[in-house]
């Protein structure tokens, strides 16, 4: 309690909200402060940066070039110089002598450029996070200025639950909308619904004790006390649905997750291909190879020098320049600077064709769903030179951050994909919206079809069985204790001679789809689903009744709220609404 009043004494409570101006320009400030603290935190780490002293280590799979290369370059110019110091008077010099000083020449600086490339890469790579927070703090200013957002501007309010966009209601503008947590900031006025998750620290508005609810934090799930809740939830009851309640945000929620983008942005695990090249040259090239070939070297040119003596040259050419040229192939001369330029110039192809994509790719699928089968012709993408030296050229220098293509590479997240799969329930690809996966209704055996008696073993729709005794349907328990249920659920049917029980009551689930083309679409997984159209229509009706009448969609809303947080409360319960 006294934790609440001291947060009370420090957040200011707006009536009607804060305004988007008010709201841009603290969360733009919290931003610029965040920015301010990684950088000032950066700084007090020694005299090496975080990205200098892993930037030539042997373990770091990311970079191309290491401690043991530059090493062996180094061994490789001093070599090459103590050859060519031994043999340069005029006993011993030919054209060859004089090469050596031009390859050590060449192979240090060589050496430098590598090591400077390297260095530049990994520091904007490791900085990277920090431009693109900057970037985006820059568009936030703009934004300010403009300032013209309204409530159309947001979603609707009774846009259903998903877990893939996170929305709150909040009070902004003196309107209640339904904004993106990401845009809360401390100070906000939100209005919590019954068993939804709190996005950041806040408060009631009002205390109150009997409610029992004081300051919560994120994640924390806001569960009122309901009225009548020691009864059993399942019984007939009456009951005032659950309203929402106002709290006032204590932080904004954004900037936890900045800050962790910014500290663990260096330490995402490496791609494929880089653990690919890492292994081949380190492992295999400098740990097998290149020992393998000097002495392999050492040893002919030894044999060679002792029983061919007349047609050998002197000691200095035979064991340090035939050696040191051997392995140049061998060396990383150019690789980690062509390897730095293709990496870069790949994400600029890619993003070059991404930009290029026209407006209808999306109506574009690689299978036709037509029943033949077919595949449909995918217009061709044809990117010029141009614009891929120009995205090129802003990666190269690190002022293409909107995609990140240093810390999460695009070419290198699509070069590691084994295997593509469009996850439809439930995945990451899937639409946003919440899709109804089942429908459940009882119906007559005897009003039904007669090929209805025996699904089609083709079919997903799944008859779960007769209610009636004598059916050999195997089932599971849980569906035994439903029959059991609803075995005195025999409706009465009226005929000439007066009234007379039905026996045979089925329950038929008939699984959706989500229609892979609309947002709003679902399809039925059985195609005779029309045989069971006397059942769907006022299953149809009644959805048209509660959620697209304007009149009864906010009363609607706080009754699927309340269903919602009722069955998080009962075990009995099986909460169905807004889920997926």
């Amino acid at each position: 309690m006294s934790y609440a009043k001291e947060e009370a004494a420090e957040t200011k409570v707006t009536p009607n909200g804060l305004s988007t101006r008010e709201a841009l320009t603290c969360l733009s400030s919290e931003i610029r402060l965040e920015l301010r603290r990684f950088e000032l935190k950066q700084t007090g780490q020694g005299f090496f940066e975080p990205w200098q002293r892993q930037l030539f280590s042997y373990n770091n799979a990311d970079g191309p070039l290491h401690w043991s290369s530059i090493l062996v370059l180094l061994v490789e110019v001093v070599l090459l110089l103590v050859a060519y110091t031994l043999t340069d008077d005029e006993e011993f010099y030919t054209p060859r002598h004089t090469g050596a000083l031009v390859e050590a020449c060449v192979i240090f600086l060589l050496l430098i450029l590598n090591m400077y490339m390297v260095g530049w890469d990994s520091k904007l790579a490791y900085y990277e996070m920090v431009t693109r927070a900057k970037d985006m703090l820059q568009q936030l200013e703009g934004l300010i200025e403009e300032s013209c957002w309204n409530e159309s501007s947001y979603l609707g309010r009774n846009t259903p639950l998903s877990p893939c966009i996170t929305l709150q209601w909040t009070y902004r503008d003196g309107a209640l909308v339904n904004m993106p947590q990401t845009l809360l900031v401390k100070g906000d006025l939100i209005a919590m619904r019954p068993g939804y998750i709190v996005p950041a620290r806040c408060r009631p508005v009002q205390v109150d004790t009997k409610v029992g609810v004081y300051a919560m934090n994120a994640g924390d799930q806001y569960m009122p006390i309901m009225d009548g809740a020691e009864s059993v939830f399942c019984g007939p009851q009456v009951r005032a649905p659950l309203g929402t309640r106002d709290f006032v945000v204590l932080e904004t929620p954004y900037i936890p997750y900045l800050r962790l983008a910014l500290e663990e942005s260096h330490n995402r695990p490496c791609s494929k291909l880089n653990k690919a090249r890492h292994k081949v040259y380190t492992h295999y090239v400098e740990k097998i190879l290149l020992p393998f070939i000097l002495v392999m070297m050492t040893v002919a040119n030894a044999l060679r020098f002792i029983y061919l003596p007349q047609t050998v040259g002197k000691w200095p050419e035979m064991f340090i320049l035939l050696q040191m040229d051997a392995v140049i192939p061998l060396l990383p001369l150019v690789f980690p600077i062509m390897w730095l330029l293709m990496n870069n110039y790949g994400v600029a192809t890619v993003l070059a064709v991404l930009n290029c994509l026209p407006a209808d790719f999306s109506q574009y699928s690689a299978y036709d769903s037509l029943s033949d089968g077919t595949v449909a012709e995918v217009p061709v993408i044809n990117v010029t030179r141009k614009a891929a030296w120009d995205i090129f050229m802003n990666v190269l220098h690190g002022r293409c951050t909107s995609t990140l293509p240093r810390t999460a590479s695009v070419l290198h997240a699509l070069g590691s994909v084994t295997a593509f799969c469009c996850i439809d329930k439930k995945g990451i690809l899937s639409w946003p919206n919440p899709t109804a996966e089942k429908i459940l209704f009882l119906t007559e055996d005897e009003d039904r079809a007669p090929d209805a008696e025996t699904p089609d073993s083709g079919s997903v729709m799944a008859s779960m069985g007769n209610v009636s005794e004598g059916n050999g349907i195997r089932l599971g328990e849980d569906f035994l204790e439903l029959k059991d249920k609803l075995s005195p659920l025999k409706p009465i049917i009226a005929d000439g001679s007066g009234l007379r029980s039905s026996s045979k009551t089925s329950v038929v689930v008939l699984d959706l789809s989500h229609d892979s083309m609309t947002p709003f679409s679902i399809e039925f997984d059985d195609p005779m689903w029309k045989r069971h159209i006397g059942s769907l229509k006022p299953l149809g009706l009644n959805v048209l009744l509660n959620t697209c009448n304007q009149k009864t969609l906010d009363f609607y809303t706080h009754v699927t709220d309340h269903v919602y947080k009722a069955s998080l409360n009962d075990k009995d319960a099986i909460g169905v609404v807004n889920r997926r």
